[in-house]
């Protein structure tokens, strides 16, 4: 037999679907408990899990902007504590970042329970709770389906006027796409069932940070290749200037999961042409001059 691993949460995320993806070519059976899932309450997870054994519990973010599911993680991760069972819960940088705090944010900055700031660092307090735990922190992510860099810049980059964007050049990120969270959760759960004993948090980020200013030049030179036409840049915020495009600090630090895992982080430039004219074809946006696309 297999191995058993059961993903809970938001089980039709591009995360999920790129983890479904990838586990079809290995000797595991994936199991789904979405949102929708029938068990309301830790005894029906704990009949489930000892019905099914399985060998690793994922916990799954909705795309970013959507709700998560605090009870059903509770309820999850009280029943991986009492059966021994390794929980791994996708997190995001807004768990331990604000819109008022631009410094450097390490592994080592924990969700403090009883005093959580949001539902995302509540979720990271329940899941540190089960003894055998790993949370992992993307920075901002390139192509989430509704709070992705592209989805959030592209339509106000070619709004009539750039609809008067302004960008920062002292706030950072460190941008991921959903194939690399993906990729790395399937290799975090092959080391857990191969008998890797590493635990914690860990920061997923590409190996290049980058400004939002700087990030949204790239991006506009890139549009403008792809579309064949001139677009205006965005202003830039400087440092006597409180104004940014994106709500929280997304400045994570730190190679841990290089060290404990053999992770590497990806250069989010590599590739980036490629994956915003897919982004542009998938969205179907008007005027769009791919001829780029066929050569």
């Amino acid at each position: 037999m297999g191995f058993k691993i059961v993903l809970v949460g938001a089980t039709n995320s591009a995360v999920a679907k790129r983890f479904i993806s990838v586990a079809e070519d290995l000797p595991w059976k994936v199991l789904l408990c979405g949102d929708d899932f029938a068990a309301e309450s830790e005894a029906d997870f704990e009949r489930f899990f000892s019905e099914k054994k399985p060998s690793v519990i994922v916990s799954l973010l909705p795309d970013p902007g959507d709700a998560p599911s605090i009870s059903q993680l509770r309820n999850v991760a009280n029943t991986c504590a009492r059966l021994d069972i390794p929980l791994i819960h996708q997190s995001c940088y807004q768990a331990v970042s604000s819109a008022d705090d631009r410094a450097e944010v390490h592994e080592s900055v924990l969700a403090k329970e009883g005093q959580e700031k949001n539902d995302f660092e509540r979720l990271e307090s329940i899941s540190s709770a089960v003894p055998r735990h790993i949370i992992l922190r993307p920075s901002w992510i390139l192509d989430a389906k509704l709070d992705g860099l592209l989805v959030k810049l592209v339509p106000e980059l070619l709004a009539e006027n750039g609809r008067n964007l302004v960008v920062s050049d002292h706030d950072f990120g460190a941008p991921v796409t959903t194939t690399y969270v993906g990729n790395t959760v399937i290799a975090l759960v092959h080391q857990i069932l191969t008998g890797a004993n590493n635990w914690g948090v860990y920061h997923l980020r590409s190996a290049d940070s980058c400004s939002e200013a700087e990030f949204c030049d790239h991006l506009v030179r890139q549009l403008q290749k792809e579309l064949g036409r001139e677009l205006p840049f965005p202003d830039v915020a400087a440092h006597d200037d409180e104004r940014r495009f994106m709500r929280f600090n997304a400045n994570l630090v730190g190679r841990k999961i290089t060290d404990d895992f053999g992770v590497q982080s990806p250069t989010w430039r590599r590739g980036f042409g490629r994956h915003l004219r897919r982004w542009l074809t998938d969205h179907d946006l008007p005027n769009a001059d791919l001829e780029s696309q066929k050569t």
